[in-house]
């Protein structure tokens, strides 16, 4: 039960499955004219409403398959850029679309820090952005939000990894 309650939290809906959804109802409302679309409607409902299960389960699944790391260098340069890689590997064979989201300090100001990525089967990326710290003191960074899409684009998973350092 709890397993499945954590799967719902982090499932999410994505825009092509509203599209597909909203395509089946123009079908019923032109079955009024058509009675032959209405039938189409249901049976299209049942393949949508299968294809999202489907990819919500299987990146339930593969989740566990995807992993992410940070690499930061211990000290950070007060003016200077300074380089921060996130690794990312993808140990299954399935390709995925990701959205990876680091949570970089508030100091740094990096609101829209978003990748977008298309991570092919047993395949590996490196990620790269540059900060610029201006005070001194203690950055700490939060961890990596990875949302996991299958190439449909009807569903999602949200996973978090990498650890919140300091």
């Amino acid at each position: 039960m709890k397993a499945l309650v954590l799967f719902f939290r982090r499932f999410f809906l994505l825009p092509n499955f509203f599209l597909g959804l909203g395509l089946i109802c123009l079908l019923f409302s032109a079955g009024i004219f058509f009675p032959i679309l209405v039938d189409l409607g249901w049976v299209l409902l049942f393949v949508l409403l299968s294809l999202t299960l489907i990819e919500g389960g299987m990146a339930w699944i593969y989740h566990r398959k995807m992993a992410a790391r940070r690499v930061v260098a211990d000290r950070l340069s007060n003016g200077d850029p300074n380089e921060v890689l996130i690794f990312l590997n993808n140990r299954s064979a399935i390709p995925w679309k990701l959205t990876v989201e680091d949570e970089s300090p508030y100091a740094f100001q990096l609101r829209n820090l978003r990748f977008k990525l298309l991570l092919k089967g047993h395949q590996g990326k490196k990620l790269r952005y540059v900060v610029h710290p201006t005070k001194r003191g203690v950055y700490s960074f939060g961890r990596i939000n990875i949302l996991l899409t299958s190439v449909l684009g009807l569903a999602g998973y949200k996973q978090q990894d990498g650890q919140a350092i300091d």
